[in-house]
């Protein structure tokens, strides 16, 4: 993929396919694993990625995922998760706590506000 189409919503897409046929956790490895594969192999950019804004972003995906639910249907009802104005993520992370290095390199919890179904996933795990 170019990296022109690798924008935020392909970044959605990507979680909501692997969360439509993966268990939580089997999903939240490979898109964790993928997304950092093609920063440090396509784009040659690894520093972009962030291990808790993707983790964050898979619980919001799978928070608001309804059964048999298709991909257009999905797409249309996440304006919000999609807003560069208002990042839904600074809902539950102050600015600090999420764009710190350690956020980039490892899962952190939120500090203002649980994310969507945090218990379904094993975060005791650091990668």
């Amino acid at each position: 993929m170019p990296e022109s189409e690798w924008t935020h919503l392909a970044h959605v897409r990507v979680a909501w396919l692997y969360l439509s046929h993966e268990s939580p956790d089997v999903a939240l490895r490979k898109i964790c694993d993928g997304i950092l594969r093609y920063n440090t192999e396509v784009l040659h950019r690894p520093e972009k990625y962030s291990e808790t804004v993707t983790v964050a972003f898979v619980h919001m995906v799978l928070g608001r995922m309804q059964p048999a639910e298709p991909w257009n249907a999905f797409a249309a009802s996440i304006g919000d998760l999609l807003d560069p104005q208002k990042p839904v993520l600074l809902n539950y992370y102050s600015k600090d706590r999420l764009f710190s290095d350690e956020a980039r390199n490892y899962f952190v919890e939120p500090d203002l506000m649980e994310l969507p179904c945090f218990d379904v996933f094993d975060l005791a795990r650091k990668t």
